[in-house]
């Protein structure tokens, strides 16, 4: 998983989007701690229009792990989650400006 996380300019978009996808599942059965390492990642693909609406299942994923709501606002803000989910609505506005009406606006629309 790491893999292709770290390479996923060399994969098929739909293998990384079908990765992050396990991943959100992933961090949905087990402890926190486990998914350090790709926590860097879900942050930069925050970022990427093809990957944001992953990334967005990811942090969903994350908010939904049984803590607290502070426990829960820390680990968005150590992570640098807190300003990429306050910018994001600016970059899927722009990103889909001419193209509304795409599976992929209305995937990361949902999980927005």
């Amino acid at each position: 998983m790491a893999q292709v996380l770290d390479n996923h300019t060399i994969f098929e978009r739909k293998t990384v989007k079908g990765t992050l996808k396990v991943l959100a599942t992933l961090i949905d059965w087990n402890e926190i701690p486990l998914f350090d390492s790709c926590r860097v990642k879900i942050r930069e693909f925050l970022r990427v229009k093809h990957l944001r609406a992953g990334a967005f299942q990811c942090l969903g994923s994350l908010v939904g792990k049984g803590m607290g709501e502070i426990d829960k606002l820390n680990c968005l803000k150590q992570a640098g989650y807190a300003e990429e989910v306050r910018d994001a609505n600016m970059h899927q506005l722009h990103d889909y400006e001419q193209n509304h009406d795409t599976e992929d606006f209305d995937e990361e629309k949902s999980y927005m």
